[in-house]
């Protein structure tokens, strides 16, 4: 329990001017969660202090290939940073292949709105070689 409501906490940060905030990953275990995120968005939107006109989120906290286009879906696009850190280092190729797992997982999603991992693995499958890091990270 934080002790203050998470949209208190957030508006107030974006009032005083923070760039950027953290937020945790959907279906995350850390706090907020999903449902205060979801109050935090529209509190936000509704004083008009998210992305360009406010605050950047910077979601993190288990985000990776698997859960990256399930957030882009329900967390949107614009005004966010998706940070990637132990999904990218614990890679089993290396940094190099998380990043590039990384890239895959955004172009399935942009290309074919892909939210699921069995989804998500056979985008992977289906370009060959060129998915090897996607693959090798689910």
């Amino acid at each position: 329990v934080w002790g203050i409501d998470p949209r208190i906490m957030y508006l107030y940060s974006a009032l005083c001017g923070a760039a950027f905030m953290q937020i945790t990953t959907m279906n995350g275990y850390l706090k907020p969660d999903d449902d205060e995120k979801k109050e935090i968005l529209r509190c936000l939107q509704a004083y008009g202090l998210e992305g360009d006109n406010g605050m950047t989120l910077a979601i993190a906290g288990g985000m990776g290939p698997k859960v990256l286009g399930f957030n882009l879906k329900k967390l949107g696009e614009q005004g966010r940073m998706f940070l990637a850190g132990t999904s990218v280092y614990s890679h089993p190729d290396g940094p190099a292949a998380g990043v590039k797992a990384m890239i895959l997982a955004y172009q399935a999603y942009q290309q074919e709105q892909i939210t699921e991992v069995t989804d998500l693995e056979q985008y992977a499958i289906s370009l060959g070689t060129e998915g090897t890091a996607l693959l090798n990270a689910l």
